[in-house]
Order: C-alpha cells, then sequence, then structure tokens
C-alpha cells in the first residue's frame, strides 16, 4: 500500500472523522497525493497537549500518564515531560501545557520541578502566549501550605503573562475520591475550553 493511502486510513479512523472514513479511503486510493495531504489536515483536529510533572512519590506522574491516555478521546495528542532538566524554554512547547505538580516541605514545589520553578525567575520572560491548566495534589491537612508547589507555578506564571484555562483541579489526599476520577472529568471539561481557544486545531463536525 502506498504510504500516503495508509495514512490517510489512519487519519480517517481517528475519533471524530468515522463518519468521513470510507469516503475518503476510497478516494486516497485514486488520490495517493492528497490523501497525504488529507493525514495533515486531520491531524489539526487534534490539540496538542505537553503534561509537565512535579513529583515527589511518582503520584503526579501517574496522573499525568492518565490524562495522556484519555487525550484522544478528548480531542487531543499528548506528550509527557518529566520537569527535572527543563526551564523556561519549555513553555514555548506548541499547543497547551497542563501541570501536574504536587507539594514537598513548607509547601515548596518537588525536587525535580525546583529548576523549572526557578528558571521562571533567572530567565524570567513575557510569557503571555502561553496557555495552561493545573493540576494540583496535596493534601489538606497542612493547611496553609496545601498544593503549595502548584500555587507557587500559578502565582509566577501569571506575574509572567501566562493564561490559566479553567478552574485548577485540586486532588486532595484526604478526599473520598478517586484521584484519577477525579482528574479525568476535569481534564474532559479543560479541553473542551481549551479546544474553544484553539487557533491551530479545526473544530471536528
Amino acid at each position: 500500500m502506498h504510504i500516503n493511502q495508509h495514512l490517510l486510513r489512519l487519519a480517517a479512523s481517528r475519533p471524530g472523522a468515522n463518519h468521513r472514513r470510507d469516503h475518503l479511503a476510497q478516494w486516497g486510493d485514486y488520490c495517493p497525493y492528497h490523501a497525504g495531504l488529507l493525514f495533515f489536515a486531520f491531524a489539526r483536529l487534534y490539540m496538542q497537549i505537553t503534561l509537565l510533572v512535579g513529583t515527589v512519590f511518582g503520584n503526579a506522574r501517574q496522573i499525568a500518564q492518565t490524562l495522556a491516555l484519555a487525550a484522544p478521546d478528548c480531542g487531543a495528542s499528548a506528550q509527557v515531560l518529566d520537569m527535572q532538566d527543563q526551564t523556561i524554554a519549555v513553555f514555548d512547547t506548541p499547543g497547551f501545557l497542563v501541570l501536574c505538580c504536587s507539594t514537598t516541605g513548607q509547601g515548596d514545589a518537588p525536587d525535580n520541578a525546583q529548576g523549572l520553578y526557578q528558571s521562571l525567575d533567572a530567565q524570567a520572560r513575557y510569557l503571555g502566549h502561553v496557555r495552561y491548566g493545573l493540576v494540583a495534589l496535596g493534601d489538606s491537612s497542612y493547611g496553609e501550605t496545601f498544593y503549595g508547589g502548584a500555587k507557587a507555578f500559578q502565582n509566577r506564571l501569571q506575574d509572567l503573562g501566562a493564561q490559566l484555562v479553567g478552574e485548577v483541579c485540586i486532588l486532595d489526599a484526604l478526599a473520598a475520591d478517586e484521584p484519577d476520577a477525579v482528574a479525568l472529568a476535569w481534564f474532559a471539561s479543560w479541553a473542551e475550553q481549551a479546544r474553544s481557544l484553539d487557533t491551530s486545531a479545526s473544530s471536528p463536525t
């Protein structure tokens, strides 16, 4: 099979494209060049999301991976990156970002997130192009320092002009609800809000 025909069939099988699949696959058999072009058109239906993980015991990473797996169902493609060794440059990644951040110490960002957080001061610049979501993990028994690590990022990003999309997803270790279920419900709503702001992805019909 010609590579463009394969790409077309792959694109046509994506969520939101079922009603186009048969017609486009047939067209690809006759127009392999246009099939390749259509693949990239279908790719544009997907928002790009980068999930940045700041974690102590791995819980934030687990949440981020859960959201990444759910991304296609929300019309998005996602990658998960550890905050370790990242700098402010990561906020130039195309698409949207979601920070999944836990808290340690006296309301501090985790050790693996410290370098990124500090770079927001050391390499500070305007981040008005950044649109992001925030998943905050913590334990409400710690009172004022509850989800302090995520709050620190939120406050610094706000200072630099970044735009928070939607509400913060707060995952309390003392809550009875399953954190994965809470995060997934939040993500579905957040993705819908993000798509309404996305100028690089077309809305599926």
